[in-house]
């Protein structure tokens, strides 16, 4: 009983501390600060005012759209419910909602710690690794920003979590009630979380079938309990969508098809996968297109914001080596195992050699699937999609930092022993999982929202030179006239715009000013359009109105990439003449 009185403090420490760290910086995150937010707040909002699901169409003119024609009320509702019901416990919801709704990020971002805390001490039995996995998680950038803001996708690391705990209890003490009721109500939130968190079921069925082992007079109880806590936990989000969308659309899947064509505005051309642009299978993981490793990593570990805010070498090298270590050192493992190169010990027994495979795969899958989705549906190298897997990452770190310690201590017969030894470089971890987070909170996030004085400095404008051949589409449009530094476009329909050649991209950076001289017909808008690797949207689409006649314009830009530009020079048939058009790059950089 002793033993389990200090789990559960210890859990609750860490839960306190971290619920405590992350509703300080949900808090000051700037608004608008998060990807999607106010996508994410609609679907909150419905929540806490209605208190009940939206119902397609019923409540369609109470919802927002996205560009895409999407509304976040269709999806899973974990992450969402629980920020409306943090914002109605909380006071002051009525003078900032959108900061009260991120206390529900911040609930299940600590609770989340907590539980990967509570799976080590069961794996591992050692309350330093339990703390050094506590803090690789909780402080992993991109996850402590998760938690700071109002999103889906802590519901779904959450969720997750949640369902490896109860296997890892069942693993190492055996099935029971309780863990029974444990694992239904993980994965019933699984289900009411997000489909990223949806990709760990196979691997659940995969350790049911190698690792539950019950007698037959058990069987069915134990599995009318599951069923039961899986049903409550978020299973009857099935059946509610079952009731009101029909049989045939138990993941409201069909009806947020028909409401998306019905309020979309981006062109669907503009959703373009890597098959799409070209790409095969091999070009983007062989050859690593389009740099799809390099920024998977960086966005999985930390680029924040809306993709825009860098983390440091200090933070991409430490959580890479993690991820290497975790997924090497599982396959050394078994290879020790198979060619019995070293003495046997609890890591490296059959049994427990099996479970970390079940964590193996579900890392491999979810990379696979994440992959298999920006070549075939749509580009989107957000590394938070493969979050869900971070505690069987976690726990196949510190499995190959025990198994390493174990072995050089044995082998070396060194004056320490091996607790010794591995306590030594669990603590060297932690403290270097605790100074990454400090520095890039201090030297790249504090940096970034609360700048100290610059100057601004301007680059010489660059004038580009209109040529016929640095025209690769066209739509709506007839190209009249073309010489250097000079365009006439005769708009003929309701959309015109023309892509020119990507070696105009050097021109742009993360701050361009653009600078326009126009003769034109008509009144209208001037946009441009940049492509930062996933197609043209506009959420990296920037413009200004232009009167009739000459008019000058200065429009400014700004991406994290640019593989592409594309000009939009009016909004009508019509003509328009651009006389010059001009890039001037700024630089942003302290006074002296």
């Amino acid at each position: 009983m002793h033993g389990r009185v200090r789990t559960f403090v210890g859990c609750t420490l860490v839960f306190l501390a971290f619920f405590l760290y992350y509703f300080q910086t949900s808090n000051l995150l700037p608004v608008g600060a998060g990807p999607d937010w106010k996508a994410n707040n609609d679907a909150v909002e419905f929540l806490y005012v209605h208190r009940r699901l939206a119902v397609l169409p019923d409540d369609e003119a109470l919802l927002n759209y996205t560009a895409y024609g999407s509304t976040r009320t269709l999806r899973p509702q974990l992450s969402y419910l629980t920020a409306a019901v943090m914002a109605g416990i909380l006071p002051g919801t009525g003078e900032n909602p959108h900061v009260a709704y991120r206390k529900g990020s911040a609930l299940l971002g600590a609770l989340t710690v907590a539980l990967v805390f509570y799976a080590l001490l069961v794996l591992f039995e050692r309350s330093s690794i339990a703390l050094a996995g506590s803090l690789l998680v909780g402080l992993l950038p991109q996850f402590s920003f998760l938690a700071s803001y109002n999103n889906d996708d802590t519901g779904a690391v959450f969720a997750a979590s949640l369902v490896f705990l109860a296997l890892a209890l069942i693993f190492r003490r055996g099935v029971d009630v309780g863990k029974t009721i444990l694992f239904g109500l993980g994965c019933g939130l699984v289900i009411f979380s997000k489909p990223t968190a949806w990709l760990i079921l196979p691997t659940v069925l995969l350790f049911l079938l190698l690792f539950v082992r019950v007698s037959r007079r058990q069987w069915l109880p134990l599995a009318g309990v599951a069923l039961l806590a899986c049903i409550v936990g978020g299973g009857w989000w099935i059946g509610f969508n079952v009731q009101h969308y029909g049989i045939g659309d138990p993941f409201a899947r069909g009806i947020a098809t028909t409401i998306g064509e019905q309020h979309r505005r981006l062109p669907e051309e503009r959703s373009r996968s890597f098959a799409d642009q070209g790409y095969s299978y091999s070009d983007i993981v062989l050859h690593n297109a389009q740099n799809f490793w390099g920024r998977t990593a960086m966005s999985t570990i930390g680029k924040l914001d809306w993709l825009r805010l860098d983390m440091g070498t200090f933070q991409y090298a430490l959580y890479l080596l993690v991820f290497f270590v975790a997924m090497g050192g599982y396959l050394v493992r078994v290879g020790v195992a198979v060619i019995r190169a070293g003495p046997p010990s609890a890591l490296n027994a059959p049994g427990r050699l099996g479970f970390d495979g079940l964590l193996f795969f579900a890392v491999s899958f979810q990379l696979a699937v994440y992959t298999w989705r920006n070549m075939a549906t749509e580009v989107q190298l957000q590394g938070k999609y493969l979050l869900p897997t971070l505690l069987p990452l976690t726990i196949l770190f510190f499995g190959a930092l025990v198994a390493a310690t174990t072995w050089l201590a044995r082998r070396e017969r060194t004056l320490l022993s091996t607790r010794n030894l591995g306590s030594a470089l669990v603590g060297l971890f932690t403290l270097l999982f605790v100074l990454s987070h400090l520095d890039g909170l201090f030297n790249h996030v504090l940096p970034y929202y609360r700048p100290p004085a610059y100057e601004l400095q301007a680059s010489p404008l660059s004038e580009v030179e209109f040529d016929p051949r640095g025209i690769i589409a066209v739509h709506d449009a007839e190209i009249t006239e073309v010489r250097p530094g000079m365009l006439q476009v005769q708009g003929t329909g309701p959309d015109p715009w023309l892509v020119l050649d990507p070696g105009i991209c050097k021109l742009v950076s993360n701050n361009t000013i653009v600078r326009a001289v126009l003769e034109t017909s008509m009144a209208g808008v001037f946009r441009i359009y940049v492509d930062p690797g996933g197609g043209f949207s506009d959420r990296f689409s920037f413009g200004a109105p232009y009167p009739a006649g000459n008019s000058e314009i200065l429009i400014p830009v700004s991406a994290p990439d640019c593989q592409g530009l594309r000009l939009d020079p009016a909004t009508a048939p019509g003509a328009v003449r651009i006389r010059k058009l001009s890039f001037t790059r700024l630089r942003i950089r302290p006074p002296g």
